[in-house]
């Protein structure tokens, strides 16, 4: 059985070189809605978040919310082309919401493809139910998003990275809260 009122929240973020014209924006908004959960006191929340460009880098692995650090100019650094640990069962999170911020399409990868990454989320969602949120600011990435199988696949304006922080950060307080939401439209 699942650890009772316990939440990790798995953020997927690009740091590539083509996010350089909104890091303004990317800090402001990860460092709003990372505040908006350490300040939500839903039960016991957990983070796990990973940047990627051409490489993978895993920045804390089911970390605390409160031990999870602000974005800086030098710990978030836009560069390169865009490319859970396991649990014992009474250690595994009750929910689980994993969260991908891209603003482009698909150019780098080498270890799996549309198929592979659709039939992984498909397994999460039917066997463990987590909740997986697509955050793409071109048509091309809503699209591969809605292909894969996330249930929640939005696209924003990546002028306004901000607003698409605060949108997530409303469903996980929501999601956490035991309250089910859907996105299906786009940030603005």
């Amino acid at each position: 059985m699942s650890k009772k009122n316990s939440t990790l929240i798995a953020c997927v973020i690009d740091r590539s070189g083509s996010m350089q014209g909104f890091l303004e924006d990317a800090v402001g908004g990860f460092n709003a809605f990372l505040k908006g959960q350490q300040e939500d006191k839903s039960g016991e929340c957990k983070m796990t978040l990973a940047m990627f460009d051409n490489l993978y880098e895993l920045k804390y692995n089911n970390a605390p919310i409160e031990e999870v650090e602000e974005f800086t100019n030098a710990s978030y650094c836009p560069r390169g082309s865009t490319a859970l640990d396991e649990l014992k069962e009474e250690d595994k999170p009750e929910k689980v919401i994993f969260v991908i911020l891209t603003d482009g399409q698909e150019n780098a990868s080498q270890e799996f493809n549309i198929d592979s990454v659709k039939g992984m989320i498909k397994e999460q969602q039917e066997t463990w139910k987590w909740e997986f949120i697509y955050l793409a600011a071109d048509d091309a990435g809503f699209e591969a998003g809605q292909t894969m199988g996330f249930a929640h696949s939005t696209k924003f304006n990546v002028n306004n990275t901000r607003a698409a922080y605060g949108v997530v950060g409303s469903v996980m307080s929501s999601y956490r809260a035991g309250v089910k939401v859907k996105i299906d439209k786009e940030i603005s």
